[in-house]
């Protein structure tokens, strides 16, 4: 799940901006080329741990499985590599769900107050600069709402981006032609679907 989903997750346990911060701050450490380590703040740590059950939780629900184990094949008889059609048909999935999480008032509220959060939380990185980490939190201040997730064209632009520091996940020149007719596809099929995943996610994580 990416960053906003796991907002969305976050606020239906518990509201604290803090908390909600901490379900946020892997994916931020990743953004960053980092990796979140310690958290001394204990709602930004508890936040952390929701985080890692959420994704837990996610990548076992039924219908995230399927889209990935459907996706890569797919993309593969597209023309897209095998390594960038698994990776697309899983991260792809993931962002295309944080668009269709977009108009949920309460995820965005909630996500502007974490990030409007500043001041010394404790936070350490096990790899990476914490100046890299504030750059990403200030650009993604600077945005507001990650609009672009709504559009597989961006999401697409998007994935080229993500999977390009890893040789082998990377996308090949003309992917994102091949790869944009599956992620309109998935955006449909996924929106009758965010309500019962988002809920059978919510559940484990708070009993996690």
């Amino acid at each position: 799940m990416n960053f906003f989903g796991h907002a969305t997750v976050a606020v239906a346990i518990d509201p604290d901006p803090h908390f909600v911060l901490g379900s946020m701050l892997p994916d931020f450490a990743s953004m960053s080329r980092g990796r979140l380590g310690d958290v001394a703040h204990p709602r930004v740590a508890t936040g952390v741990a929701c985080h890692h059950r959420t994704d837990t939780a996610f990548h076992r629900a039924p219908a995230f499985r399927s889209f990935c184990a459907e996706g890569a094949p797919a993309l593969e008889a597209a023309g897209v590599g095998s390594g960038t059609a698994a990776a697309v048909a899983h991260v792809g999935t993931e962002l295309l769900l944080d668009g269709l999480l977009l108009h949920r008032e309460d995820a965005a509220a909630a996500y502007r107050a974490a990030l409007a959060i500043e001041g010394d939380l404790g936070i350490e990185l096990a790899r990476g600069s914490e100046a890299d980490l504030d750059r990403v939190l200030g650009r993604l201040r600077e945005i507001d709402l990650p609009t672009d997730y709504a559009s597989p064209a961006a999401v697409a632009g998007r994935l080229r981006q993500i999977l390009a520091p890893r040789p082998r996940l990377a996308m090949a020149d003309g992917d994102e032609d091949r790869i944009l007719p599956w992620l309109t596809r998935t955006r449909a099929a996924l929106g009758p679907l965010v309500g019962p995943l988002l809920a059978e996610v919510i559940d484990a994580a708070r009993l996690g």
